[in-house]
């Protein structure tokens, strides 16, 4: 009788790996972190337009900035919920393949059924 072997879940080549983690880096950087952060910058600008009590010849009222406010607010968390758990978690599977040797082959599989569950939470924003 032959001893069984066990092949992880993997989803580039070995010798591609180190590409690949470029590629990911620099595509969760160009498709998270910089929109991100203009999407931080713009809402952040608006709140504190909105909360200037310094213009008195806008006619809006404050019952309305506050409205405006909250659903910035409520765009931004969903921004943040949908599109996080897909990035880290990218991040995490990617560290776990990144030091081989000392990570186990289900923690590789955990990783790899995380990433089915938020990779379809990350669509869901669009």
């Amino acid at each position: 009788m032959t001893p069984q072997s066990t092949v992880c879940y993997d989803t580039t080549i070995k010798e591609l790996f180190n590409d690949f983690l470029v590629y990911s880096t620099v595509v969760m950087f160009l498709l998270f972190v910089l929109p991100f952060g203009v999407v931080l910058v713009c809402s952040g600008l608006m709140v504190k337009k909105l909360l200037d009590p310094g213009d008195l010849r806008e006619p809006m009222s404050q019952r309305s900035k506050q409205k405006s406010v909250k659903m910035i607010v409520v765009v931004l968390l969903a921004f943040i919920l949908c599109f996080s758990p897909f990035h880290v978690n990218r991040s995490i599977y990617y560290t776990f393949r990144y030091l081989d040797k000392h990570v186990s082959c289900s923690m590789l599989e955990v990783a790899s059924m995380a990433y089915k569950v938020t990779r379809p939470l990350a669509s869901a924003n669009s």
